[in-house]
């Protein structure tokens, strides 16, 4: 009897599957804590939190396109090798006579060759229009700068200044220079026509 007693304790505390417990009569039942997407426009069809802030695709150029650059990039830079006598810019800040002798039409060639082709590539940039004004402004920021017309050394008219007035071209140069960082200038230092209009002309 006592083993019979054992053997109906131990199946009786044998664990098996439960069944939800009836809620007692008069209880009323608790409403979900669930956010759902028609509580709360957060939360996405499948339950999920769409809150968070969405982080854009990354910039890409489509490869027919950049290989449509690089090509044509590369074929006018063969013809500036191949004829460097006959290279000309055609900007209009080289349209000067010094600027069509050697070696000052060349560089001036090469420059508008590169700027015209990073340019293009900024372009040519597939994604988030926010980020794709942020290239092209970085871009324009950097082919004004780099412009021959921005450097004595590349620059004939600057140079043919600086000899006809005995140095005064340059020593007025600085000054300006000087005189706009003094007042908080240096970020028009950097600008589209800083070197060129304060110090060359």
């Amino acid at each position: 009897m006592a083993t019979e007693k054992r053997s109906a304790t131990k199946s009786a505390k044998r664990p098996g599957r439960k069944t939800p417990a009836k809620p007692a009569p008069g209880a009323t039942r608790r409403p979900s804590t669930a956010r759902t997407a028609a509580d709360d426009p957060g939360v996405g069809a499948s339950g999920t939190d769409q809150s968070k802030p969405v982080v854009p695709a990354p910039l890409a150029i489509e490869p027919g396109a950049m290989m449509q650059i690089q090509s044509e990039y590369l074929q006018r830079l063969k013809g500036l090798f191949e004829s460097p006598e006959s290279a000309q810019a055609h900007d209009r800040r080289f349209s000067g006579s010094a600027w069509q002798q050697s070696p000052f039409g060349w560089n001036a060639a090469f420059y508008e060759l590169n700027a015209q082709a990073l340019t293009r590539m900024a372009d040519a940039l597939q994604g988030d229009e926010k980020s794709r004004e942020r290239v092209r402004f970085a871009v324009q920021q950097w082919v004004d700068a780099m412009a021959p017309t921005n450097f004595l050394v590349s620059n004939p008219d600057a140079q043919r200044k600086l000899i006809d007035s005995g140095g005064k071209s340059l020593q007025q140069g600085i000054e300006n220079l000087l005189g706009d960082l003094h007042k908080g200038g240096s970020r028009r230092s950097m600008s589209r026509h800083f070197w060129s209009a304060r110090i060359w002309r």
